[in-house]
């Protein structure tokens, strides 16, 4: 029997009589290396026995560890170690007879990663809850109302009341958790101080001197014509301004009592015409409107007159009312 053996290998199946075992390596060379071919010839019958050494790695699963923490509010978690798996190598030995595995031992087993456990804190620490009542103060902003106003003139604004802010008060609850709000409800809502809302009385009394520029207005137009200037008729200046108020009351040619107009005028005589209009908002405005018409024109332009009067009113809402009498003196 010829044996050439370095490593550990069980030849206990060596029977005394008409075994034949030799070693080789896989070129056929005797060897202790990792992987080994015996011969084994047992009553002429031969086999091979091959050994394989086998490396694995396995993992070695961390371990995850709870921890109170009075500072960590309660049902809260942090990772404090961040767990990360370790690695463990394994050697086995494996034989092979006529390449079919019979037979694996472990020939080592070590670590070659630490695991490192990971560390979890849980929150113990209880919340600190507080409530406050916040009373707080708004500004309520007065409103500003525009009133015409018959006594102003036109172009003018005089405030008639001042306004004044007011001041809304509100309470609310605030509810804080470690000193952080987190919640806030209206408790009440009332209004400390009235605000006093501006008037402010704007102007619509017609001009002085819109009397003037309108019987201004009807010369020109005279002159342009052709025909006699006017002269202004101061005397029938009551009878104009009668006529314009009653125009508020009834826009017409006749009196709101039923009368003619011409009662209007004292002294006035039988050769008259009167001219009225509603709305225009300027001297110019009610020329154009009257120069526009042909019966108001054939006054404006009669050479058979020698004097005029001019009234204007206005209403509450701002709408002016015009009149102007044509005369002819005795």
């Amino acid at each position: 029997m010829r044996l050439f053996l370095d490593q550990d290998i069980d030849t206990s199946f060596i029977q005394e009589t008409n075994t034949i075992i030799y070693a080789i390596d896989k070129s056929g060379n005797e060897s202790s290396l990792g992987v080994l071919v015996i011969v084994v010839a047992v009553d002429d019958k031969q086999f091979e026995r091959e050994f394989k050494d086998i490396t694995r790695t396995e993992l070695i699963r961390f371990s995850t560890s709870f921890t109170n923490d009075v500072n960590l509010e309660k049902g809260k978690e942090v990772v404090r170690v961040k767990g990360v798996d370790g690695a463990k190598t394994i050697v086995e030995r494996v034989e092979y007879h006529d390449g079919v595995e019979v037979d694996r031992k472990v020939v080592s087993n070590s670590i070659t990663k630490e695991p490192i456990n990971q560390v979890i804190m849980i929150g113990t620490k209880e919340k600190t809850v507080e409530f406050k009542d916040i009373t707080t103060t708004v500004v309520i902003q007065f409103s500003e109302s525009f009133t015409n106003d018959v006594n102003v003139e036109k172009g003018k604004e005089v405030i008639r009341v001042k306004g004044a802010d007011g001041i809304q008060t509100i309470v609310e609850r605030v509810e804080y958790h470690d000193g952080v709000e987190v919640d806030r409800k209206w408790l009440s809502d009332s209004i400390s101080k009235e605000p006093i809302n501006q008037v402010v009385a704007v102007g619509v009394k017609p001009p002085v001197e819109w009397k003037t520029q309108v019987f201004d207005l009807v010369n020109l137009e005279r002159e342009k014509a052709g025909v006699p200037l006017l002269k202004y008729n101061s005397n029938q200046q009551n009878g104009v301004d009668i006529r314009a108020a009653e125009l508020k009351i009834s826009f017409s040619h006749t009196r709101p009592n039923g009368s003619h107009w011409l009662t209007a005028f004292a002294n006035a005589g039988s050769y008259s015409g009167e001219n009225i209009a509603s709305g225009q908002t300027s001297p110019s405005h009610v020329m154009s409107s009257w120069m526009g018409s042909e019966g108001h024109k054939r006054n404006i332009l009669n050479d058979g007159y020698t004097n005029m009067a001019v009234g204007i009113d206005v209403d509450e809402s701002g709408r002016y009312y015009w009149v102007q009498v044509f005369f002819r003196s005795p």
